[in-house]
C-alpha cells in the first residue's frame, strides 16, 4: 500500500513539473511587437517611438 502511495506521489510531482513547462504561442500582436522590437534595436527616444508606432500600424 505504501508503495502505491509513493508511486502516486512521484507521478503527481512529475506531472506538476511537466505542466509548468508548457509552450506558449504568441498572439499576432505579440509577433508584430517582437518583429518591430528587432527592427528598432539600437534606436532610442523619439526615433524609436516613431519607428515602433509606424511599424506596428503598417504590419
Amino acid at each position: 500500500m505504501s508503495l502505491l502511495c509513493l508511486s502516486l506521489a512521484v507521478h503527481a510531482l512529475s506531472f506538476a513539473e511537466t505542466a509548468t513547462h508548457t509552450v506558449k504561442f504568441l498572439t499576432p500582436h505579440q509577433e508584430r511587437m517582437k518583429t518591430c522590437n528587432a527592427d528598432a534595436k539600437g534606436k532610442k527616444g523619439a526615433e524609436r517611438k516613431t519607428l515602433m508606432k509606424s511599424c506596428l500600424i503598417n504590419k
